[in-house]
């Protein structure tokens, strides 16, 4: 596993367990430290709450833990 996948996931911002296609680990690989510390930053300056209500999906049944988040910075 790699090392930003570990740092995010131990942030709380990757569900533990999850998996990812070539191109989505490749994708977050490539991330710098600066750009994962952003995130991390990002997601302790909002609450899960927003995140849910402002970035979720609007499928039926959805949780944030079961469908993706975009965040466009």
């Amino acid at each position: 596993m790699s090392t930003n996948i570990v740092t995010l996931t131990n942030a709380g911002l990757i569900a533990s367990g999850a998996t990812f296609s070539s191109e989505d680990q490749a994708t977050i690989d490539n991330l710098s430290t600066d750009e994962v510390n952003a995130l991390i930053s990002v997601s302790q300056a909002v609450t899960t709450d927003f995140l849910v209500r402002n970035c979720g999906s609007s499928s039926p049944g959805a949780s944030p833990t079961t469908h993706p988040i975009g965040i466009v910075f």
